[in-house]
C-alpha cells in the first residue's frame, strides 16, 4: 500500500476517560524527513495523544496509521517492534549493570521476545545489534 511519503497519520482521534474529553478530533500528518512537534499548556492532551500513539491507549474515535499501517489499539510491545516508542525526558539506565548490558536491555525490547521471560537472557539475534550500537558510539570494549 502506498503512502505517499507518509510516515504518521492520526485522523479525527478523539480519547474520553469517562465523562472527560481528554483528546477531541485530533488530526496530523507526519511525512518523512519531516521535523514535528506537538507543543500546548498542561492538560491540552499531548500526552495522552503520545500514549495513544505508542499504544499505552487505545483511541475511542479515529484512525491512527504508521507508514500506511493501522495501528491505533495495537498493544504497546507491537507498535514498539514496527519503530514507534515512547521515551521520556528523564533516562533511566540501570546503574548496577554495565554500559553494555543496558543497551542490550533497550535492543532486546525491539524484539520479537520482548515482554517474554526468555528476553532477560543474552540472545544471539541481538548481540550484533549491541555490538554495532557500542562501536558506533565509541563505546566498546
Amino acid at each position: 500500500m502506498a503512502h505517499d511519503g507518509l510516515v504518521l497519520e492520526v485522523e479525527a482521534v478523539s480519547k474520553r476517560f469517562g465523562a472527560l474529553a481528554a483528546l477531541t478530533n485530533v488530526s496530523l500528518v507526519v511525512r518523512e524527513g519531516q521535523v514535528f512537534s506537538v507543543i500546548g499548556p498542561n492538560g491540552a492532551g499531548k500526552s495522552t495523544l503520545f500514549n495513544i500513539v505508542s499504544g499505552l491507549h487505545a483511541p475511542t474515535d479515529g484512525r491512527v496509521r504508521f507508514h500506511g499501517r493501522e495501528i491505533g489499539g495495537m498493544a504497546p510491545e507491537a507498535i514498539n517492534r514496527l519503530g514507534i516508542a515512547k521515551t521520556f525526558q528523564i533516562t533511566n539506565l540501570f546503574p548496577e549493570i554495565s554500559v553494555g548490558d543496558n543497551v542490550r536491555v533497550a535492543a532486546q525490547s525491539r524484539s520479537a521476545e520482548s515482554g517474554r521471560l526468555a528476553s532477560l537472557w543474552r540472545r544471539p539475534d541481538v548481540e550484533g545489534r549491541v555490538t554495532d550500537l557500542l562501536e558506533a558510539f565509541g563505546l566498546a570494549g
